[in-house]
């Protein structure tokens, strides 16, 4: 368990490697983990994921809700997200609802092998490709 929290840690914070565009992001990215202030668990054992098109559309899978929206990259690994209207089937738990403002507000993207990290003002949203 603690050498997964260094591998974690590590990738947060080092992972950095270059800019990244477009053909880097396309693709399904799940969840791994949520940095932030506030102090909310993984509930469950849900799935929760990002996808990425070519075309710049991203979609968001919480755990029963989507979300949809578009992204443009811009220089210095900054990333820009349009609005993030949801579908609003039912309830999601307090961790996806942290991964979708992570997500929404997120303007750093960091790549490292198949490791995604987004950053912004809400905290850090850590991922894998699928």
């Amino acid at each position: 368990m603690k050498r997964l929290l260094v591998f974690f840690i590590f990738i947060t914070f080092y992972s950095c490697t270059g800019k990244v565009d477009i053909d880097d992001l396309t693709g399904t990215w799940e969840l791994v983990k949520v940095v932030s202030d506030k102090d909310v668990k993984r509930e469950k054992d849900n799935i929760y994921t990002l996808r990425f098109d070519m075309d710049g559309s991203v979609v968001l899978n919480l755990d029963v809700n989507e979300c949809y929206s578009h992204y443009t990259l811009k220089d210095d690994n900054k990333i820009i997200f349009g609005s993030f209207p949801c579908t609003r089937v039912c309830c999601d738990t307090d961790y996806a609802d942290e991964f979708y403002n992570i997500v929404r507000t997120s303007t750093k993207v960091f790549l490292w092998l198949d490791i995604l990290t987004l950053e912004g003002k809400e905290g850090k949203a850590v991922l894998k490709r699928k």
